[in-house]
């Protein structure tokens, strides 16, 4: 898995894990590819109708990448988690100078906590049981 100690289980597995308690299927490095670019998406989830696509950023140097990712995943939306409040104003500055559509459901950048809330805020469906990440294919279920 890509990224370090502060990406992957830091920032990465409580959004994750929340959203499987909401009902999500998720899944990692989600391979995406559009015209002239590709990449991989740091957690992709699929929520009834909404496909939500993660990415944990550390500065905010690769946020128009994110941009592309989620348009070619053609995401409803797109959580960027941070882990500061001053990256997270970085970034969004970052979102707004990007050229280009945004998914219907926006694009979230904000720090761990922050992100969680409103993630459980905006989407109160029925917690279910936790699942186990399949060492092969990387989903959970």
């Amino acid at each position: 898995m890509r990224g370090g100690f502060l990406h992957n289980h830091i920032l990465l597995d409580p959004i994750e894990d929340l959203l499987m308690q909401l009902g999500a299927a998720t899944r990692r490095e989600h391979y995406v590819r559009s015209a002239g670019s590709a990449g991989f998406i740091d957690l992709t989830a699929t929520l009834g109708q909404h496909r939500i696509a993660c990415e944990a950023e550390l500065a905010a140097d690769r946020v128009s990448s994110d941009l592309r990712k989620a348009q070619a995943w053609a995401a409803t939306l797109l959580v960027i988690v941070v882990p500061t409040r001053r990256v997270a104003q970085s970034a969004q500055r970052a979102v707004n100078a990007a050229p280009g559509t945004r998914p219907v459901g926006g694009v979230w950048v904000l720090p761990l906590g922050p992100a969680l809330t409103r993630l459980r805020d905006c989407f109160p469906f029925l917690p279910t049981s936790k699942g186990n990440r399949n060492k092969t294919t990387g989903w959970r279920s």
